[in-house]
């Protein structure tokens, strides 16, 4: 075997790991459980940061602490999503990357959009919510300013911040419970049938 049958080989072994992990709805469960426990270990600290809040430092780190969380449960909520996905085989992956079409959007942070691919129902207050975090993923947890002026007008009247701490937070902790429940309920019934 010569070193370009050698190298060809290894990224075949590599492409097949990559789609095996892609495809698997627990590691899609784990990151978005490692997110859900970050937002719950940084939302400890508001309550103190709140009672202290005497400078602009504290201020920036209390607005800091916010958005991450935000930001956090929105990725919770995505890999909550695409875990659901994963076990219905509906992420493609082809050469070597996860396939977009998979999300039937341009991008696959539109959490309404995943929910429904997933057939995830949504409670009222869960839509609105995922239409909140899906701002937050897409802007408001990491920039200044919405990507476009119209954004930046509706988030005028209807701002991705006024997200509740630690209301919402137990509503995505009980999507995931939800997700989880269904992920696993569906191996242990087919592991029954065998």
């Amino acid at each position: 075997m010569n070193v370009i049958e050698s190298n060809t080989s290894a990224s075949v072994r590599n492409c097949e790991s990559f789609e095996s992990v892609i495809k698997d709805p627990d590691a899609w469960l784990r990151q978005a459980s490692q997110m859900l426990m970050a937002v719950e270990i940084l939302t400890t600290g508001f309550v103190g940061l709140i009672e202290r809040s005497r400078s602009m430092d504290d201020l920036d780190r209390k607005t800091g602490s916010f958005k991450l969380s935000l930001l956090a449960l929105g990725y919770c909520s995505e890999n909550a999503m695409k875990a659901l996905m994963a076990k219905q085989g509906i992420i493609m992956v082809s050469e070597g990357k996860i396939n977009p079409a998979s999300f039937g959007k341009k991008s696959g942070h539109d959490l309404v959009n995943l929910a429904k691919l997933a057939n995830f129902k949504l409670s009222t207050e869960e839509h609105s919510l995922f239409l909140q975090l899906t701002k937050v993923i897409r802007w408001a947890g990491k920039y200044q300013a919405p990507l476009t002026t119209e954004e930046l007008i509706n988030s005028k009247t209807n701002n991705p911040l006024t997200i509740s701490i630690p209301r919402d937070v137990a509503v995505i902790r009980a999507i995931y419970d939800r997700v989880y429940s269904q992920i696993h309920t569906k191996i242990n019934r087919n592991l029954e049938s065998l």
